[in-house]
């Protein structure tokens, strides 16, 4: 990983528990429904919201704007894939998954990456991976205790921030097994249920 993008993601860890002090992009005085109770209840949420709410502004608003006229209703649909978590066994784990991934997704527009030092989150980074078919990216969203966000062919999966006495690990159970993923400095490695390790190093790094 670069020494930028590393300074970024220092200058994001930094900046969280000043941020925490406020809530969601929205006013907590009548949520409606359950997931933006849970935001309004919840600091690592609230602060997710932000974050949302600032790339999707910075998106909207920006010189490509008019090249993504769907945003505005994809904003919509993922409005309504977060309120509809209160039917999932863990409410609290499904929005802020579905706060990760909008993040990540949000990111992959040149608009919404003008004012990185005012977010927390990092990419999306390009790894080479040889031994994986198919782009393989991960977004890193600097809550606490943060995750990233792993896109490969098969689809994107919100990993958990673990403990580690070297290096970042990021760890989740899926329906299908276990994913982790292990970053030091600019390289990478992927496990995945049910196929090999890959060695992977950040594709953008010089």
């Amino acid at each position: 990983m670069t020494p930028f993008r590393l300074t970024l993601m220092a200058l994001a860890l930094a900046a969280a528990p000043a941020a925490w002090a406020a809530g969601p992009s929205f006013s907590c005085a009548k949520p409606a429904g359950q997931a933006e109770r849970l935001v309004c209840e919840d600091a690592e949420l609230a602060q997710l919201d932000r974050e949302v709410a600032r790339l999707y502004g910075l998106a909207s608003t920006g010189p490509q704007a008019r090249r993504h006229p769907e945003l505005k209703a994809m904003q919509r649909g993922w409005l309504k894939g977060r309120n509809d978590c209160w039917k999932r066994d863990d409410p609290r784990r499904c929005v802020r998954d579905e706060y990760a991934l909008r993040i990540a997704e949000l990111r992959t527009l040149p608009d919404a990456r003008r004012e990185d030092r005012r977010g927390i989150a990092v990419g999306p980074v390009p790894l080479r991976c040889p031994t994986v078919d198919g782009e393989v990216t991960v977004t890193f969203v600097n809550s606490d205790p943060g995750a990233a966000v792993l896109k490969t062919a098969q689809g994107s999966v919100v990993l958990d921030h673990q403990v580690s006495a070297s290096g970042a690990r990021y760890g989740g159970r899926l329906a299908d097994g276990d994913y982790l993923l292990w970053n030091k400095g600019r390289e990478f490695r992927l496990e995945r249920p049910g196929l090999p390790a890959a060695d992977c190093t950040d594709a953008a790094a010089r």
